[in-house]
């Protein structure tokens, strides 16, 4: 072998180590984390996921795996054919278990998430409510019901048995408005939002129109005037803010993986000045939000810049009484796991960012 061919080896080599870091890195193992830290007294909770294969089951496993008191004891599959490792390089084996073996197993369990369809969370969860596992649900299936707790973070300080977790443009829209709402700064009679979602937003299923020569290159409304987030919206902008809106809400599919960013537009009679202490009041207590005026800066507007945390990045404009608002989070961790996540610490009187500071 001679100089050339040597050097060739050694490049491929590298190559192939630098692969394989990355994909460590993006399951959240990086190579030089050699632990988590504990907090001293409290023991490690074993959790289950139930639907763990999609992207946001995905994501809730990596944060599961690296979360200081958590234990990611089992995972449930219709198909147990599939391992973590397999999707999530990086991550250690976890048993796969059968959706059939659920309602026997539930109480080997601290906390139960489902990150399954919401027909599948409709069909299981009635099956171990009367278990001692705690339930968080990522999906739309107890959502806007009275006797479910809504686990929008952080004005749900609740320790309850059943949580549902909130929709991911339901979070990106309340996160905005619920404090400007709360405090009368806007006019509820008519607020419009324009919420454009990465392609992850549809999930897994094999669709026509989420291929790639389908998404590419397009900007697509979907679900105009009946997507199942506009009642999820109304709902909760009553229980949280007490009062009713009339919104026009429009989601749009866009030809990138991940994030969301909603635009929305309303009358206000507060200044830029009143919105700045208004959301620094209401999140004065909470880490994982970041609010601008424009006329600060434009930098939170970029989805670049939140996508891969858990935060939420808000900015805005008035213009002779016209309010321009703009919320950007990532549709899979605090529009879906990163919250699951924040709703079970609360549960567990931990801060809701605790496990989730290395990704902010």
């Amino acid at each position: 072998m001679n100089f050339a061919q040597i050097n060739i080896k050694m490049l491929e080599m590298c190559k192939f180590m630098h692969f394989n870091r990355m994909n460590e890195a993006r399951a959240g193992f990086h190579p030089k984390e050699t632990g988590r830290r504990k907090i001293k007294g409290m023991t490690m909770k074993k959790v289950a996921i139930v639907g763990w294969s999609g992207y946001s089951g995905l994501e809730l496993a990596r944060l599961a795996l690296r979360h200081p008191q958590m234990e990611l004891a089992a995972c449930f599959s219709r198909n147990q054919e599939t391992h973590l490792p397999s999707l999530l390089p990086g991550a250690p084996s976890v048993q796969i278990l059968s959706t059939e073996e659920l309602s026997q197993r539930a109480d080997q369990f601290d906390t139960i998430f489902f990150a399954t369809p919401t027909e599948a969370s409709l069909e299981l969860i009635p099956h171990i409510t009367s278990s001692t596992a705690r339930i968080i649900d990522l999906s739309g299936g107890f959502r806007c019901k009275k006797d479910v707790v809504y686990g929008l973070q952080p004005f749900c300080n609740s320790k309850a048995q059943f949580i549902a977790n909130p929709g991911c443009y339901v979070t990106s829209v309340l996160m905005a408005l619920v404090p400007l709402v709360k405090a009368s700064l806007i006019d509820t009679t008519r607020i419009v939002i324009d919420a454009k979602s990465g392609s992850s937003g549809a999930g897994k299923s094999l669709r026509s129109d989420l291929l790639f020569c389908e998404v590419e290159g397009n900007c697509l409304p979907y679900k105009v005037a009946q997507h199942q987030h506009l009642p999820e919206i109304l709902y909760y902008m009553e229980e949280f803010a007490g009062l009713t809106a009339n919104v026009l809400f429009t989601p749009h599919l866009m030809p990138f993986k991940r994030g969301i960013i909603s635009s929305i537009y309303a009358q206000t009679k507060g200044s830029e000045s009143d919105l700045t202490q208004v959301y620094s009041e209401a999140y004065k207590d909470y880490p994982l939000v970041s609010t601008q005026s424009l006329s600060e800066g434009s930098n939170l507007l970029l989805l670049s810049k939140v996508v891969g945390t858990p935060r939420t990045h808000i900015s805005f404009k008035v213009v002779d009484g016209e309010l321009y608002l703009f919320s950007c989070i990532d549709n899979l961790l605090k529009g879906a796991a990163s919250q699951a996540i924040e709703n079970w610490n609360v549960q567990n009187d931990l801060p809701p960012q605790y496990g989730l500071e290395v990704y902010q």
